[in-house]
């Protein structure tokens, strides 16, 4: 009995050794994502949150603001509401005009009443 324990130990080991020793420390290469027209780089994404100020349910754009006042717009009403809150991926072409940025990828992130805005 004692053998087998030690046995088992043994290959436990033995794995656990080899799986360290080719572990090179590196994270696995990650796979940009790819539009039509470019690709998209990794250090040019950027998290945005925004709050919906306007939706135009006939033309299908929704208008969103952040806090900074810079507003984008996208196609998608969907099931929102102004005041909803959705957090979005930016490819940010230029550091310094915002004009030019493109949303990648929008999600719903909830609403919130506390701040007593007035948005109709």
């Amino acid at each position: 009995m004692k053998t087998r324990t030690a046995l088992i130990l043994l290959a436990l080991l033995a794995t656990v050794t080899v799986s360290c020793a080719n572990h090179t420390g590196h994270p696995a290469k990650q796979t940009e994502p790819q539009t039509d027209t470019q690709t998209i780089h990794m250090d040019d994404l950027s998290p945005i949150t925004a709050r919906i100020i306007d939706l135009d349910r006939e033309s299908d754009i929704v208008t969103i603001q952040m806090a900074n006042g810079h507003i984008y717009q996208y196609y998608g009403c969907s099931d929102y509401e102004i005041g909803d809150y959705v957090s979005a991926i930016l490819n940010i072409h230029s550091k310094y005009d915002p004009s030019d940025d493109e949303i990648v990828k929008v999600h719903y992130s909830g609403y919130s009443d506390y701040a007593d805005d007035n948005l109709e």
